[in-house]
């Protein structure tokens, strides 16, 4: 799967993230870099109650900050990360960002 919406850096406190979507693990019990998560928007498919009727959803998924986890789940990297968003998260947070994925300086 891949998109062509970019993925946006946000703190994990103002988020209801629980779940990465690449790795399925639990955000709530690990110490995250910078308290950063990334927030994707993509479709979920929900089944009507008669099953015979599919409707996509568009909602956030949230991953860690880590390429592998994104890449489970997008096999283009350069398609996602490249445009990343960062501007809801602090400074050093931004250098993080910015260093872990290899992004020009504004």
């Amino acid at each position: 799967m891949s998109s062509t919406h970019p993925f946006e850096a946000v703190e994990l406190c103002k988020t209801r993230a629980q779940l990465c979507a690449g790795c399925k693990e639990s955000f709530e019990h690990e110490q995250l870099p910078h308290d950063v998560v990334l927030r994707h928007p993509e479709k979920d498919f929900i089944v009507g109650s008669n099953k015979s009727k599919i409707t996509p959803t568009a909602s956030p998924h949230y991953y860690h900050a880590d390429i592998q986890c994104i890449r489970r789940c997008h096999e283009n990297r350069n398609a996602t990360t490249h445009n990343l968003k960062y501007n809801a998260v602090d400074d050093a947070a931004k250098l993080f960002i910015k260093s872990l994925f290899g992004l020009n300086e504004d």
